[in-house]
């Protein structure tokens, strides 16, 4: 193998780090083996990233209202307010099992409700 010679300029505080050839080329030599390493890592798959996980969450309930008064709602869960479709859906789905004469009536709408202090708050979203 025929090797050619490179000569660079060094500043005094690295010659200082770096006293000979050896010591100069084992620290190049660590830092292309640790930028190939990153190069070739295998990134997470978007399955298995949890791109949420440290998104704010919050207590939530449902509540089943008739002409403004509260029908049933749902026990306390802990959820993201980017959910608010899903949660309600679920929810409006477990007081009809739960309450079979939902579905017979007509003027029911589903309602979400964010715990906020001390107290219970129509979703805005």
């Amino acid at each position: 193998m025929k090797t050619e010679k490179y000569s660079a300029l060094l500043d005094d505080d690295i010659r200082a780090a770096f006293p000979d050839d050896v010591s100069v080329n084992e620290a190049l030599r660590t830092i292309v083996s640790a930028a190939q390493a990153l190069a070739n890592r295998t990134s997470i798959s978007k399955t298995k990233r949890r791109k949420h996980y440290y998104e704010k969450k919050t207590n939530c309930r449902v509540v089943a209202k008739s002409k403004g008064k509260v029908l049933y709602e749902t026990p306390m869960l802990t959820s993201s307010p980017r959910k608010r479709k899903e949660i309600v859906s679920h929810q409006r789905k477990l007081l009809r099992q739960k309450h079979p004469e939902l579905k017979n009536l007509k003027d029911v709408t589903y309602e979400l409700e964010w715990f906020e202090g001390t107290r219970w708050v129509p979703d805005k979203g």
